[in-house]
């Protein structure tokens, strides 16, 4: 059967770009917001304009690469057709992995942000916490694993379970039905059936980039350049949840959205509390993990 199902390339491709839009978007108002806030007087080195255009030019520029990037990898799923046949659309449609792969074209939008402002001299790795920790790596160590315990059995069923209560009572106001609980099912499922469908080696690159790639380069984006920027301008608590709600909103995920902004906020204060982006990476690492693990068992 070579025929056309009726599907257009774009209508396919709209989802995909609907969620990048969002984010770009975000992360563009994210950045003007920050930008108009005037840095405090005792804040050294100020800011000039031509950095903060760097800084604009890679954020933005560089999603606008990861959105290319997912359009050409789409159109070779879809063999560039117009109205695509039927087993095109079959292998776009019948597999989850590649959504993994274009929310990986975001995070390579980050990096390009981040690799952006050190070029254009806006701030220095050191600057922004790539450097060691205050504390020893011995206690480092131990205060990411008590971080680790009292985020997975305390502060994540708690969050969920409130936010749980709270879409219920809307989807009942309603007269909808909705479960939290049953939602992060489904997309349990989803991922097994992901790591199910790319095999051994593809098992290992996911994990390895969901393990260790994306806390790198989301902890250097938000708790390095995102904090970092906010705490030259405002309040500590006022950045630690500016930079934890962007956060958590850019991961699109409503059902986990209380989680990840708790979680954000942790990352953020032990990136403060430590000067370092070392324990807030370690950390990260350990959750996306044991999560990856989780899906694959």
């Amino acid at each position: 059967m070579t025929g056309s199902t009726g599907l257009t390339f774009w209508a396919l491709l709209a989802p995909l770009l609907r969620l990048w839009l969002y984010r770009a978007g975000f992360l563009g108002v994210a950045f003007a917001g920050v930008a108009l806030v005037p840095t405090k007087p005792s804040t050294p080195g100020h800011l000039q304009l031509v950095n903060l255009r760097g800084f604009a030019t890679g954020l933005l520029g560089g999603q606008t690469v990861a959105g290319l990037a997912m359009i050409i990898f789409v159109g070779e799923l879809l063999d560039w057709q117009t109205h695509p046949v039927p087993t095109a659309v079959e292998a776009f449609a019948g597999t989850d992995w590649h959504f993994v792969l274009t929310n990986a074209f975001t995070e390579w939008g980050l990096a390009l942000a981040v690799l952006a402002t050190v070029w254009t001299g806006y701030r220095t790795w050191t600057y922004i916490g790539v450097r060691r920790p205050t504390l020893s790596l011995p206690v480092t160590f131990m205060v990411v694993a008590a971080a680790y315990v009292i985020l997975r059995f305390i502060l994540e069923p708690v969050s969920l379970g409130l936010w749980q209560w709270c879409l219920g009572l809307i989807a009942g106001h309603f007269g909808q039905h909705g479960n939290a609980v049953d939602m992060l099912k489904v997309e349990a499922w989803m991922a097994r059936e992901t790591f199910n469908q790319v095999g051994m080696v593809g098992r290992i690159l996911i994990a390895l980039w969901l393990g260790i790639l994306v806390p790198a380069i989301e902890e250097v984006f938000f708790r390095g350049l995102l904090l970092t920027a906010l705490l030259e301008r405002v309040s500590t608590w006022l950045a630690l949840t500016g930079q934890a709600l962007v956060f958590a909103l850019l991961h699109v995920d409503l059902v986990r959205l209380p989680y990840l902004l708790v979680f954000g906020l942790m990352l953020g204060y032990l990136a403060k509390r430590t000067s370092s982006l070392l324990p807030p990476v370690l950390l990260h690492i350990l959750v996306n993990i044991i999560a990856a693990v989780t899906a694959m068992a």
